[in-house]
């Protein structure tokens, strides 16, 4: 059976503009490998400078047109898309479970391997059991709509650009996020891992046409106090109707309103640290600024536990991608 999986149909187009002049290649770039009787495809986000820090994938769709949908190993730490890191299951070399990751663990190779970030953290489009499995549920062989993940500690080295030399598999260049004329990621040297897939098949083709990917990439440039973000929709779709087109609807399958972003206004925005009307750079600066305890009044500290962390930290992401910004 010849089925083939495709990131270079990805349209990525930059949705905030930062002062990024040394950003070459900003997107997805995937590796896709054989292995026994399963096709394995590593996705990176795809960047040109290795001091370049990963925040968070959002808005996140994929779909297969695979019979039966992603692999997922049988088991109660390994049949969803959270990744098995007290297990350390979760791997690269791993051929018969699909998952998502927020870096890699250590910044790269660990005694010859490497193993998805325990760092990673879901939002709640990972809706019922497809991120925290239950005894009973079913494994999480689809990806829900409009998910994302992120890194619950932004300042471990898991965060870390690797090299993307001599990674195993073929190499599959998505859209150059940065570009407006629609190149690809083939100039960028590096990147950070965040989903392992997996697909009953026998072949790899670097056509990849079986697999949609598209998203939304938060990251953090050291020395910029700028961020960037991309996206890709098709550039007319209006899924709910609102008036919003899809490429600049933070939610698009709930109908809202152009001066939220095409969301409705009970989702804007607890991440608004700043007040200034939208989450964005601003806010995730201000966080990242006053991270651990407080040690008086924070206004970062959104969940009001005296700590700022990863639920803050969740909670911005979160209204980042359904609010002004």
């Amino acid at each position: 059976m010849n089925n083939t999986y495709n990131l270079q149909k990805i349209v990525v187009s930059a949705c905030l503009v930062p002062t990024m002049g040394a950003e070459a290649a900003v997107g997805f770039v995937a590796f896709a490998k054989q292995s026994g009787t399963n096709v394995v495809v590593d996705v990176f986000v795809a960047v040109s400078n290795a001091s370049d820090k990963f925040i968070s994938v959002q808005s996140l769709n994929s779909t297969t047109t695979l019979p039966g949908g992603f692999v997922q190993k049988a088991g109660l730490a390994t049949k969803t898309w959270k990744p098995d890191t007290a297990g350390f299951t979760s791997t690269r070399s791993t051929s018969d479970d699909s998952f998502m990751t927020a870096g890699t663990f250590s910044g790269g190779s660990y005694g010859g391997e490497f193993y998805a970030s325990s760092n990673s953290n879901a939002n709640p489009n990972f809706t019922g059991t497809s991120w925290n499995a239950t005894p009973s549920s079913p494994a999480a062989t689809t990806i829900p709509a409009n998910v994302g993940w992120y890194s619950g500690d932004p300042t471990s080295i898991d965060n870390r650009a690797e090299s993307l030399a001599g990674i195993a598999g073929v190499r599959i260049d998505g859209s150059d996020g940065t570009s407006s004329t629609g190149g690809t990621t083939s100039t960028a040297a590096y990147g950070f891992w965040v989903s392992h897939l997996v697909f009953n098949d026998t072949t790899v083709d670097t056509a990849m046409t079986g697999l949609t990917w598209s998203g939304r990439i938060i990251m953090r440039v050291p020395g910029d106090s700028s961020f960037f973000s991309a996206m890709s929709y098709p550039q007319s779709t209006d899924s709910d109707s609102d008036g919003v087109i899809d490429l600049h609807d933070y939610c698009p399958t709930l109908p809202g309103s152009a001066a939220c972003n095409g969301c409705p206004p009970n989702l804007c925005c607890a991440g608004d640290i700043s007040q200034n009307g939208r989450v964005d750079g601003i806010d995730l600066g201000m966080l990242l600024a006053v991270w651990g305890p407080c040690t008086s009044a924070c206004v970062a500290d959104i969940t009001g536990d005296g700590l700022v962390d990863g639920a803050d930290l969740g909670i911005l992401l979160h209204d980042w991608a359904h609010c002004p910004g």
